[in-house]
């Protein structure tokens, strides 16, 4: 039994494979499987660098979101320590938080700093929640709660924040109390321009 052979018309000239054509199949595959491998590496690298700069994108926005958290943080350290010592023990450590709380989101919501905010509520009531304003007479001046509002100009702001005001006892809810006092507030700012 003999074995045929068949040789591939390309490689063999005359019955023998020219050396030159051998080196030249071999140098192209090599550059082939080459370029099949930079082609490669240069994928991955670049799956890599999409992926690393994404991680880096959210890094940084977590980065920037710890940060605001942390400046926050601080001014309400700062508000809390300054409450503390205006009130040296005489509100409960849950009104401290929640007056931190309202002093904080209601200045930054209109934008003042929050002492200006803290100045007001202790010249008009001492920070007591349930503050009553009289005149220099010791007559009841109307004004209530912490940032002392009268009800008819309570009412007027609540109507424009949209706020559900019933009765007076309303304005001594420190959070309805604080937020209307700072729009009202921002109201007199603006309508004096001082």
């Amino acid at each position: 039994m003999s074995i045929r052979v068949q040789y591939v018309p390309i490689l063999l000239h005359r019955g023998k494979i020219w050396l030159s054509e051998l080196a030249v199949i071999v140098a192209m595959t090599l550059i082939v499987t080459v370029l099949v491998i930079l082609v490669g590496v240069a994928a991955t690298n670049e799956r890599r660098i999409r992926n690393n700069s994404e991680a880096v994108a959210t890094l940084r926005s977590a980065g920037i979101v710890a940060e605001h958290r942390l400046t926050e943080l601080r001014e309400k350290w700062i508000i809390s320590t300054t409450l503390e010592s205006f009130v040296r023990g005489r509100l409960p450590e849950s009104t401290l938080f929640l007056l931190t709380e309202l002093v904080y989101r209601n200045s930054r919501r209109y934008g003042y700093d929050p002492f200006l905010v803290l100045a007001v509520i202790h010249v008009e009531s001492v920070f007591d929640p349930e503050a009553l304003g009289r005149y220099r007479s010791g007559k009841f001046s109307g004004a209530f709660g912490l940032m002392q509002l009268k009800f008819e100009t309570a009412q007027e702001v609540a109507a424009d924040l949209g706020i559900p005001l019933l009765r007076k006892e309303d304005l001594f809810i420190p959070e309805i109390n604080v937020a209307l006092g700072t729009a009202y507030l921002t109201r007199l700012i603006a309508r004096f321009e001082s």
